[in-house]
Order: structure tokens, then C-alpha cells, then sequence
């Protein structure tokens, strides 16, 4: 159902009176469509649900502003279980993040950003837990990550880890891998981990073998010859 009314505050966009547009969604309607599984959902909706005991009434007898409104805050730890990276070498990598809600309200709509690993680091996965067991969520992308929480409640905790392989080679840079999080009722927070690429590292033990085994090769070569 829908109607106009006019505002009557005497406001004009247009060059004529302005208008209020209400859309009205019967419950029973939104179960029967899959968008909530009862009247309680409404409760965690991220919009605010007007309703009324009468089917026909416009003028809605409540406005529920739920508790998503009320601001909170975020906490965002970052790490990386190596600082330094050796060239021509591959080592296993783990970013660990770690979003809290420190505030005093339920944090609603929680979205986790974590930027695209250089292309030295490869083979990624990501791994998703919490402390509460109520905690839901879902990984839109893995790199660049993407994590949303529908709901983090006050003192709960999502923790992510983003394992890779990295594989410097020698023109590769150090790398600051800078991740966010807010929420619908909680600002954006942020945290960083850096890893350096060590330049100074032999190059790998493979490459060392094949070439000590090549120069003693030549040498046995010459030494039989002069023999």
C-alpha cells in the first residue's frame, strides 16, 4: 500500500505544494516473502519500522526506532606473525585482525575492509571466529577482504586471519597492509601491520646447492684433465 499527503509546511520544489510518500508492508506479507521470519525481526532491522494494530491506518500508531541508533564503538588490533620477509624465499604469513565493540550499545551493519596483498604474497585464505556464538557473518571478497557482521554485540569480538605464502624477490617493496571497520552506528577505526623485505638474505639454499655443485663439477673436471 502507498499514499501521498501533502506536507501543508508551505514548501515548494517544483512549483507546486511538496508531498510525503508512505509505503506501508503488511508483516504477514514480509514472512510470507522471506524478508523477516517473524515480528521480532524487526527489532534488528537496520531502518525504522513503523506499525500499527490497524491495517488501514496511515498514521502509524508506533514508531519503532530500534536499538542500532544509539552510537558505539569499534576496536581494530592488527598483526602479522612475521615483521621481515628474506627474498627468494617462501614463508608461510598470518595477518591477524581483531574488531571489538568496546562501546555500550550493539553494533549493527559491521563492515571489515583489509586492502588487495602485494603479488608476492599468494595462495590466500581467510579464516573467520568469535568469542559469541550469536555472531554471524559473511566474506563478500578475500583480496581485497571483505568481511560484514550483521550484529556485534557489546563486548563481542570477530577475529579474521589471512594466511598467504609470500615470495619476495629483490625488487620487491615492504609492504603496510592497513585494515578498517565501522558500523552502522560506530565510526570507522583502523589498524596496520608492516612486514619488511630483507634484502640482505642469501639467496635460497636450492640455488647455493646447484652452484657449489657446479663449480666442484668443473674443478674434478680440470683436476682430471691435468692428471
Amino acid at each position: 500500500m502507498a499514499r501521498s499527503l501533502a506536507t501543508g509546511d508551505g514548501s515548494n520544489f517544483s512549483g507546486n505544494g511538496d508531498f510525503f510518500v508512505e509505503f506501508a508492508f503488511p508483516i504477514p506479507v514480509l514472512i510470507a516473502k522471506g524478508v523477516i521470519s517473524s515480528a521480532s525481526d524487526l527489532a534488528g532491522s537496520l531502518f525504522l519500522p513503523a506499525t500499527s494494530a490497524n491495517a488501514n491506518n496511515y498514521n502509524k500508531d508506533t514508531l519503532s526506532c530500534p536499538s542500532f541508533l544509539p552510537q558505539t564503538t569499534l576496536d581494530l588490533q592488527k598483526s602479522a606473525d612475521h615483521s621481515t620477509l628474506p627474498v627468494n624465499s617462501t614463508t608461510p604469513l598470518t595477518y591477524t585482525l581483531v574488531v571489538t565493540n568496546t562501546g555500550t550499545h550493539v553494533a549493527r551493519g559491521v563492515v571489515i575492509d583489509d586492502p588487495a596483498l602485494p603479488s608476492y604474497m599468494t595462495n590466500v585464505t581467510v579464516t573467520v571466529t568469535s568469542n559469541d556464538t550469536s555472531v554471524t557473518w559473511s566474506v563478500i571478497s578475500t583480496n581485497p577482504l571483505e568481511v560484514r557482521v550483521d550484529t556485534l554485540p557489546i563486548g563481542s569480538s570477530v577475529t579474521i586471519e589471512i594466511t598467504a605464502d609470500a615470495t619476495p624477490a629483490c625488487n620487491s617493496d615492504d609492504f603496510t597492509n592497513s585494515a578498517t571497520a565501522f558500523a552502522t552506528n560506530a565510526p570507522e577505526v583502523d589498524g596496520s601491520a608492516t612486514v619488511q623485505v630483507d634484502k640482505s638474505a642469501p639467496r635460497s639454499a636450492t640455488a647455493s646447492t646447484t652452484t657449489a655443485t657446479a663449480r666442484s663439477t668443473r674443478a674434478g673436471t680440470r683436476s682430471a684433465t691435468t692428471g
